[in-house]
């Protein structure tokens, strides 16, 4: 197991992650002329977004790619480039980072597979490098990683791809930062959150993990103003160390991490370890200690998605538990047995809540959570207002499901109206689950939904899921120092 935090700072005094981040220089090692390989693109990927630092050029052959260069040996470059890119196969890793150390590089990133997810001999070769690059102060990210993206400043490390990449916002600082184990499912969760309107700030593929690890990068973005929410993809937390201090460390400063890990499972586990060469330990322990530092656990990728959008909307820890308003009496008893099933409590009214709402409603809506206020929104969608503020207000809770038709789109946009107007006297998180599934809600409703923190569901399952997570993470004692790990 490698020790946790060892490559914070380069032995040049510069920050390892601003280096990696924000560099003045890279070099692209293994660079071929023919179009359409991986050093290409990662080329184009620079030039396309604008890189304004030095772009040096290392390969086998000289010649003039895109108006600069390839020369053919590292010592011609300046010592202390930045980044290093390495398009190489692993049979060349070695031999390319100790030149990367003999040029004082400060961070290399490795595409490489056929490491430690190969087998025993290949995990030996890549610990020694490992070692090599360490001992000579080169940071590195990978192997078998897709590299990485800066979406603050528009800064890429691909080669799956060219494109422009979307800067968030200025002044952005609810965005959600994805640091995976799996360069491809990370994508997947960045596509998806961009198709919510929730902000990405930066994409990490780890790889394997030959340096730098998933605690280095959830200590880093710690410090960065845009990321609001972390979210980790881990199939092995191999420095468990500096990852649950980090962890730990989040929660203080008003960020949150929400993790998904797999490997319950025998089968599971042997997927981990030909897919990241992750030697996957108890998966209880693991679990045991990393919510103990804070983390929010998740078992699927829906519920990675739905609760990391909600953190991001909604970023202070919620007490309390769930509030339910729905217009069907029947999805009372449901939401009931679903939330018993996930230690989630839908706390009664209190005396004074029940006393303010009833004189509000129709005398044959009861008034109690969950809150089913029937077919009478149709006729009087000010009920979804009036019902909302009151569980809203109500202490003991601190998060609402709502759970309601779509219908036509001038009953949808009544609802929301009314859901927004509610919304706005209270900070705690609302999830909003339209029924219909796959019937179309207008583009104008989504829009405002996003613009006032709505966030919108088309399950119910998921929404009380989702925030049933939320809320066991917001209630759940401040986070624990940790102590000795074994994950």
């Amino acid at each position: 197991m490698q020790g946790g935090g060892r490559e914070a700072r380069d032995n040049h005094g510069f920050d390892v992650f601003q280096r990696m981040m924000r560099p003045r220089s890279v070099a692209i090692v293994g660079m071929s002329a023919k179009p359409n390989t991986p050093s290409h693109a990662v080329l184009r990927n620079l030039q396309l977004n604008e890189f304004a630092g030095d772009i040096h050029l290392i390969g086998r052959s000289e010649a003039i790619v895109e108006g600069l260069p390839i020369r053919t040996d590292m010592a011609a470059l300046p010592q202390n480039i930045d980044v290093a890119i390495l398009a190489v196969p692993a049979a060349g890793v070695e031999e390319a980072l100790t030149q990367c150390v003999d040029r004082k590089v400060g961070v290399a990133a490795i595409f490489a597979s056929g490491f430690a997810e190969v087998g025993e001999q290949e995990r030996d070769r890549q610990e020694r490098i490992g070692r090599l690059a360490r001992d000579g102060g080169v940071s590195v990210v990978g192997p078998n990683c897709i590299g990485y993206t800066n979406f603050v400043d528009g800064f890429p490390v691909a080669f799956a791809s060219v494109s422009k990449v979307p800067r968030v916002s200025a002044g952005t600082r609810d965005a959600v930062a994805i640091v995976a184990q799996s360069g491809g499912l990370g994508n997947h969760l960045r596509l998806g959150l961009d198709a919510r309107g929730v902000a990405v700030s930066y994409t990490i593929s780890t790889g394997n993990e030959m340096g730098l690890g998933l605690g280095d990068f959830v200590n880093y973005l710690l410090s960065d103003e845009a990321t609001r929410v972390i979210v980790v993809y881990a199939e092995h937390i191999r420095q468990p160390a500096a990852f649950l201090e980090a962890a730990a460390k989040a929660r203080t400063v008003g960020k949150a991490v929400v993790m998904l890990h797999p490997g319950r499972g025998a089968r599971a586990k042997e997927a981990a370890k030909s897919h990241t060469g992750a030697l996957v330990g108890d998966y209880a322990v693991m679990r045991a200690q990393c919510e103990r530092a804070g983390v929010l656990l998740v078992d699927t990728l829906d519920e990675m998605m739905d609760a990391t959008e909600i953190l991001a909307r909604y970023p202070k820890p919620s007490r309390g538990g769930l509030g339910v308003l729905t217009f069907s009496g029947a999805f009372c008893g449901i939401a009931h047995d679903f939330c018993e099933d996930m230690g989630v409590v839908i706390p009664a009214l209190s005396e004074k809540t029940e006393a303010e709402l009833k004189p509000q409603v129709p005398a044959f809506i009861p008034p109690k959570n969950p809150l089913d206020l029937g077919t009478q929104p149709l006729w009087q969608p000010e009920l979804v207002q009036i019902g909302l503020k009151a569980l809203l207000n109500e202490p003991a809770i601190g998060g609402i499901a709502l759970s309601i038709p779509a219908g036509a789109p001038k009953y949808a946009n009544a609802y929301l109206e009314n859901i927004i107007a509610a919304r706005k006297t209270s900070e705690k998180p609302l999830v909003v689950a339209m029924l219909g599934d796959g019937s179309p809600l207008p583009p104008e409703f989504i829009q405002s939904a996003r613009d006032n923190k709505i966030v919108l569901s088309r399950s119910s399952d998921r929404s009380l899921r989702a925030m049933g997570a939320v809320l066991k993470w917001g209630t759940r004692p401040q986070a624990s120092p940790p102590g000795p790990v074994t994950a």
